[in-house]
Formats: C-alpha cells, structure tokens, sequence
C-alpha cells in the first residue's frame, strides 16, 4: 500500500499545479476530490474490503465542492448537493451491508 501512497502524493502534487494554472476555485478541495476518486477507483480494483470507505470520502469531497459553490451563490447547483447527499447515503448502507455479508458468510462457513 506504500506505493499506492507514493503514487497518489505524486499526482496529487502535479494535479494541484495543473489546477492552480488553470485557476481553479476550490483548489485544495478539488486536488483531494482527483486523488480521493483515484484512490475509490483502485480500492475498487483490488476488491478492497473497506472501498465504500474509500467512495465515501470520495462524495463528501465533491458534497463539499458543490456545497461551496451553492454557498458562493450559485443556488441552481443544490441539486447537486441534494445528490450527493442521496450518494453518501448510499455508501453508508454498502459499508452496512458488507458488514452484514460478511458476518453471514462467516456464520454459514462455520457450520
């Protein structure tokens, strides 16, 4: 997993300076939404155990950047926050979920 970490500071480095010279607003919260929806999409790949851990940092980094956006006045973005919400929801079920799955696989593998 150090590699993972190493590549992610990496091209969290390089996003942020590709942000900052295309001036993006939110700079630091849109470089960690990149590097949170890197990290999701790898976790997801290597059938991590905890990846809706992973996709829920991953919608409350994008629930943050919309919700800035909305607060910043832009008012016809709140469906968008209203999504994301639905979408952090979601991901805490899935995290239920393959709790509750997993107990019940144990379970039956030990009788």
């Amino acid at each position: 997993m150090g590699g993972v970490a190493v590549t992610l500071a990496i091209i969290g480095v390089g996003t942020y300076f590709l942000l900052r010279a295309i001036n993006t607003a939110e700079l630091v919260v849109s470089t960690l939404s990149i590097v949170s929806i890197l990290f999701a999409e790898y976790t997801l790949t290597r059938r991590w155990k905890f990846n809706q851990f992973a996709f829920l940092t991953t919608d409350l980094t994008l629930g943050i950047l919309w919700l800035l956006a909305v607060l910043g006045g832009n008012t016809m973005l709140i469906p968008f926050v209203v999504m994301c919400g639905f979408f952090i929801l979601f991901d805490i079920y899935g995290v239920f979920q393959w709790i509750r799955l997993e107990r019940k696989q144990k379970a039956a593998a030990r009788t």
